[in-house]
Order: structure tokens, then sequence, then C-alpha cells
């Protein structure tokens, strides 16, 4: 939903409507929100003999060097060819991490089968 969202945020974003923006980034806000805790038991999950907060800061450490990164990049983006490219540019690294995501689900499907096996 953070996908869509975003898309839909990119879309209204130049339609003149305030408020149609503030409902899309409240929206956008909400979805995104609720994926943090998701993220923290994920990973979690994926590294379980090491300890939660093992995880956890490895996490938001990445979380804060990715969103530095993002916000140059995404300047930069804005500067040169204005707010359209700049989300189409987060709305890709949306797209690529949702599949990832999927992707590793996936593959922990098959692990427990190999394990109950």
């Amino acid at each position: 939903m953070s996908l869509v969202g975003m898309i839909v945020y990119t879309a209204t974003l130049d339609q003149g409507h305030l408020w149609v923006v503030f409902i899309t980034a409240g929206s956008l806000g909400f979805f995104m929100t609720g994926y943090l805790p998701l993220g923290f038991e994920f990973a979690v999950e994926l590294t379980y003999p090491e300890s939660e907060g093992t995880s956890s800061g490895l996490l938001n450490c990445s979380a804060q060097v990715f969103g530095i990164i993002f916000t140059i990049c995404q300047g930069k983006i804005i500067d040169a060819y204005g707010t359209r490219a700049g989300n189409i540019f987060l709305c890709v690294f949306l797209l690529i991490g949702t599949v990832m995501t999927g992707e590793t689900v996936k593959l922990l499907r098959g692990l427990d089968l190999i394990s109950f096996i």
C-alpha cells in the first residue's frame, strides 16, 4: 500500500488542490508507518539466533544511511528535473523494496518447509 500511496501522491501533487495532497500524504504516512514494526519483526525472524537489539540496531542504522542517500539524490533530481521525477525515483525504489520483500517471504516459506521435513 505504501507504493500505491506514493504513486497516488505523485499523481496528485501537481493537481492544484491542496486538500487532495494532504489526504494522499496522510494515507502514505499511515501505511509507511505501519510497515516499520513489521520490518523490525521480520528482521528479528531472519536473524533468529542473534539478539533482537542487534538486528533492530542494524536496521535503524541502515535506514538512516539510506535516508540520507535518498534525500541527497532526490534533492539533486528535483533541482534538475522537478518534483515529479523525484517522486518517481522514490516510487521505483519502493517497487524494488516490495519485490525484494516478496521474494524473501517466498524464501522463508521454502526454508520452513525444508526444516519441517
